[in-house]
């Protein structure tokens, strides 16, 4: 018997979109313009809240789905510093953080050891996940859903839109940001392929995913 309340046609465009986002960022291996179209769908999941919904509708546990990813810390770094938290696998191989200092040191900087990977990695809720830093700019924290916006509305994803706003910092940072290579590849494109790859492994996306593949084949 079909629940009340229940948005069928959310709950199929949801699993298609997760489970067609998983096939693609699996093993790394494609182009930016395919990241660039899966701007969409994330944008769709993650900013217009999709997948909160349909996890919602299902009333899973907990509240808030998790999701593993790199931990960023902040309060360490210095304003001549730029810093990814990047987490992207490709061909076996996985960037945690990358960071970069510019410019003569200040004598009052104090080296720290660089983590593990496993050291990195943190828990988040989705809410906290999407706004993580994924990008520690010279003082200025970009977050993750920053990242899917950017791509989406600024780069060709839904849309493509060369001005910049004078409170367009966060954009007018990304577009810096393209000329930094991670795993040779732009690297917000490469933080994008991250968010992609960590939401795709996360438990509780799979969950949801067989949750409503079960409901749908109830019905």
């Amino acid at each position: 018997m079909t629940k009340p309340d229940i948005d069928s046609e959310l709950l199929r465009i949801v699993e298609s979109d997760l489970s067609y986002i998983a096939a693609c960022t699996k093993d790394g291996i494609l182009s930016d313009d395919m990241l660039r179209r899966l701007s969409v769908p994330l944008r769709q999941l993650f900013i217009d809240d999709y997948f909160i919904r349909a996890w919602r509708t299902l009333s899973l546990e907990p509240k808030q789905p998790r999701i593993v990813g790199i931990f960023l810390q902040t309060e360490h770094l210095t304003p001549s510093t730029v810093a990814y938290a990047a987490g992207t696998k490709m061909h076996g191989i996985v960037v945690g953080m990358m960071s970069i200092t510019y410019g003569p040191s200040s004598g009052e900087d104090k080296p720290t050891p660089s983590p593990q990977f496993n050291d990195m990695e943190h828990e988040f809720t989705l809410s906290d996940y999407l706004r993580s830093t994924a990008i520690y700019y010279h003082g200025t924290c970009i977050q993750r859903r920053q990242i899917i916006q950017y791509i989406a509305n600024k780069k060709g994803g839904a849309h493509l839109d060369h001005k910049r706003a004078e409170d367009d910092h966060a954009y007018k940072i990304l577009d810096e940001g393209l000329q930094t290579v991670i795993l040779n590849r732009d690297s917000v494109f490469s933080l994008l392929l991250s968010i992609g790859q960590a939401i795709s492994e996360a438990p509780d996306t799979k969950r949801l995913i067989s949750e409503i593949k079960a409901y749908l084949t109830s019905r």
